[in-house]
């Protein structure tokens, strides 16, 4: 698709965590067991986010990755800049090294409102706002995590 493994990884782990709520730690091998995902590499891919504060952590027997009110209102831009970095929004999608709106690829204008309209989308919605949406069962990040 759009995002790299580890960006998925990124999003879907910081909405798990934020539907546990506000500061409820939990431990990475829980995270990777409701998520199904690969802990070791799914603990990485928090390490980064941890990095750019967007997801917090502690160590210890009650310690975990959680969120607070603060990381709950960060855009989904931040966490897929924080994996994939800013310029996933200005690569060609044929993968041509020179291709600009001056001299586009066959696919530059019709990629470009494809990915301009991601970029709206991810800038607009909160973490928090893709909570409401998994509580209300609207929509769902795995099997195990719909209620």
């Amino acid at each position: 698709m759009f995002f790299s493994k580890s960006c998925e990884y990124a999003l879907k782990a910081t909405m798990y965590l934020a539907k546990q709520g506000d500061n409820k730690r939990v431990g990475i091998k829980v995270i990777a067991r409701d998520l199904n995902l690969p802990a070791d590499y799914l603990n990485k891919v928090l390490q980064i986010l941890v990095k750019h504060k967007l997801v917090l952590s502690s160590k210890g027997r009650y310690g975990g990755f959680y969120l607070t009110k603060n990381e709950l209102n960060k855009s989904l831009l931040k966490i897929v800049k924080a994996i994939d970095g800013k310029d996933i929004f200005n690569r060609c999608g044929m993968g041509i090294e020179n291709c600009s709106g001056e001299k586009p690829c066959p696919l530059h204008n019709d990629i470009k409102a494809y990915r301009d309209n991601i970029l709206f989308v991810l800038s607009n919605k909160s973490v928090a706002s893709t909570t409401s949406q998994i509580n209300n069962g609207v929509t769902f990040l795995s099997k195990k995590v719909q209620m």
